[in-house]
């Protein structure tokens, strides 16, 4: 699993996936924002501005700002600010002897508070993007579970048919071997005059072909070690697929009987299929409940507190805001509707009830269908078993024949063209024991792939392979990285012999 890009890809995806849970949050992050600006002009007065300005034909101003805000949005969807300003201002009106060249300092403190009442209030309309982003999320995880089956699955059939060619080489290998002793046996019995020529004819042709059936199955065994290596992404050496063995006995210790009401129930508590369309349904339910809050009329309740100073100096000014009673609030609503009933909103309602509906009726078209699978699958296992079991005793009659017939052999009373026909008989019956024995292999691990129970009863532990799946993809980008850096030493070592070459000629 370490080499696969495919799982990897799932991988990156449900990463995707869990940052986009951690983006949703940022909502209720606390925000500053900090502002200053210096403003200053000198402009005429006219008759109406010289009688309130002290008669001065001019007018001069110049305007310090500074302000910072703290805002931020609550769970119950309350967005909440507390703002604090200075100004200093300076102008030639100012001719109070206590006005100083820094003219006079105005500060302002103060807390706004908006809540709203019907739309946009309460949790479900405030984290349901981050409850949405929890069932993609959760998605995202059962995607990447079915890649992990699906790869070993792949993978374990790709063993079990390489330890199958493996067991059926061997076969043919003695088949081959035997058959050339009993032709090394003839000719040393024609030689002494025991038999006739033409009775080595059988053992030549016994022997050649044998010997294209063991080529047969020496293909068969390179095209399985070549389907082993596609599945565990090996490196391909030379063009020749890796000498892989597999070790592990094809046969079953003993058979399993398959209970299909068991199965049913592990396929419906661990099928990512099911859990996934389980979170498909969760996630429209949210969807749903956040929908019918935006199709209530908007009512807010907004409140506000402040303090207003004055003062020749910036501590002056703040003093004054806290102890002279300069207050200011304000308490109000708004409210505010649609005049034909919120066509927009309605409608996204009516599709989000309708995704829902679609997502509940989905569950149960995958319910029905893993059913099915895993009737199907049991069926399947307890055919491979009674096929099995017959193939075995086919094998065990013909390996009876066949030594009855050496008995007889040994004491003259058969030919060689029988031996051979009998050896070849439980060769094949003992092939297709091999064949039941690999198809019963792989009935029982696609029972367990229907149960989704496959990761469980293999032992992998599905947060350490996506641990490796990400150690997988870092080391990718490190890997490119350090060819990037290989290529760039490279281009400089080729410019410099360039560059040497040049001075060279010159």
């Amino acid at each position: 699993m370490r080499r696969n890009k495919k799982l990897s890809i799932e991988a990156l995806d449900r990463r995707l996936a869990d940052e986009a849970v951690t983006s949703t949050r940022g909502r209720f992050e606390p925000t500053l924002t900090m502002e200053g600006s210096l403003e200053e002009s000198m402009t005429p007065n006219n008759v109406e501005q010289a009688t309130y300005r002290s008669y001065l034909t001019h007018y001069y101003e110049r305007y310090k700002k500074l302000s910072a805000e703290v805002a931020t949005t609550l769970p119950s969807g309350a967005e909440v600010s507390v703002e604090s300003t200075l100004d200093q201002v300076h102008n030639n009106l100012q001719t109070d002897g206590s006005a100083d060249a820094d003219g006079e300092y105005e500060t302002f403190l103060g807390i706004t508070f908006t809540q709203p009442l019907l739309k946009g209030a309460g949790p479900d309309a405030t984290l349901s993007s981050e409850r949405i982003a929890k069932q993609d999320a959760k998605i995202a995880y059962q995607k990447f579970r079915l890649r992990m089956m699906g790869i070993l699955h792949k993978a374990i059939t790709a063993y079990w048919k390489l330890r199958h060619a493996q067991d059926a080489l061997a076969l043919r290998q003695a088949s081959t071997v035997l058959a050339r002793k009993l032709l090394a046996d003839g000719r040393a019995r024609s030689e002494s005059g025991k038999l006739a020529h033409t009775g080595l004819l059988p053992l030549l042709v016994g022997v050649s072909q044998r010997q294209a059936q063991q080529s047969v199955a020496e293909q068969a065994l390179a095209a399985a070690r070549s389907e082993v290596a596609a599945a565990l992404f090996l490196p391909f050496e030379g063009g020749e697929p890796p000498q892989v063995v597999a070790t592990e006995p094809l046969d079953l210790s003993k058979s399993e009987k398959p209970n299909v009401r068991i199965s049913l129930e592990k396929a419906l508590s661990h099928r990512p299929e099911i859990l996934s369309a389980r979170h498909v349904i969760d996630r429209e339910k949210i969807r749903v409940v956040y929908l019918k809050n935006q199709d209530l009329p908007q009512l807010d309740l907004s409140a506000s507190f402040g303090v207003n100073g004055l003062g020749y100096s910036s501590e002056r000014s703040y003093n004054t805001a806290f102890h002279d009673g300069n207050e200011a609030w304000t308490l109000g609503v708004t409210f505010s509707t649609p005049l034909y009933g919120g066509i927009e909103e309605k409608s996204a309602l009516a599709s989000g009830r309708i995704t829902k509906r679609k997502a509940l009726l989905e569950l149960r078209a995958t319910e029905v269908e893993i059913t099915s699978e895993i009737h199907a699958m049991a069926r399947q296992v307890q055919s491979a078993a009674e096929q099995l079991r017959l193939m075995r005793r086919i094998e065990t009659s013909h390996e009876k024949q066949w030594r009855a017939d050496l008995a007889e052999h040994a004491a003259g009373m058969s030919d060689y063209a029988r031996l051979l026909e009998q050896e070849a008989l439980l060769i094949n019956a003992r092939e297709n024991a091999l064949q039941h024995q690999l198809r019963y292999r792989q009935a029982v691990l696609g029972l367990m792939l229907a149960e989704g129970a496959l990761l469980t009863r293999l032992g992998v532990e599905e947060e350490s392979a996506y641990a490796r799946a990400m150690e997988q993809l870092r080391d990718f980008q490190q890997g490119e990285d350090r060819d990037e850096q290989e290529q760039l030493m490279q281009d400089l070592n080729e410019m410099s012999r360039q560059k040497r070459e040049a001075r060279t000629d010159g």
